[in-house]
């Protein structure tokens, strides 16, 4: 089975799309802001309960010997063993914010922890363990979904057709 997919859009119904959506202007803001705070709760959820290995204490190593313990994600890529669970516990969703004509949202990690970033993508003394980049994967096809639904709701709400 190929991992490529293809997606053919009509430009014309793209732009007849987004030139309808346009005259709702900054009505649509809360929408859309309400669509991306739940995508960052999402990547920040799945971030912290997907692929960290904790298992630290008194028979740990001897328990993750027996393979009691998952050192692998469900993508397949390497699960960080925490030790103390404090790069978990700092990943966080903020709530998003409006420039003039953009919306944005933010998932942080490590605040004030130097090895964050090493964790994430490697460093020439150790691989990688992925934890952000898997959520955000995770979650795209769901946001688009979410936000789909909560325009198209919205459009009606405003007596237009769905």
């Amino acid at each position: 089975m190929s991992d490529n997919f293809k997606v053919y859009i009509d430009e014309k119904d793209l732009k007849e799309c987004a030139a309808y959506l346009d005259k709702f202007g900054r009505e649509m803001s809360p929408v859309i802001r309400k669509a991306i705070d739940w995508a960052t709760g999402e990547i920040a959820n799945h971030a912290k309960s997907s692929h960290f290995f904790v298992g630290v204490g008194k028979g740990s190593s001897k328990a993750a010997e027996e393979n009691k313990y998952a050192f692998v994600n469900p993508d397949g890529t390497p699960r960080f063993k925490a030790r103390t669970g404090d790069l978990r516990n700092s990943i966080q969703s903020l709530p998003s914010r409006m420039s003039e004509d953009s919306v944005y949202g933010e998932v942080r990690a490590g605040a004030g922890m130097d090895y964050a970033q090493k964790v994430e993508e490697g460093s020439p003394k150790s691989g990688a363990f992925p934890y952000m980049r898997p959520a955000l994967e995770a979650t795209k096809q769901p946001f688009i979904k979410y936000l789909v639904t909560n325009i198209k709701a919205f459009v009606k709400s405003k007596g237009g057709e769905a």
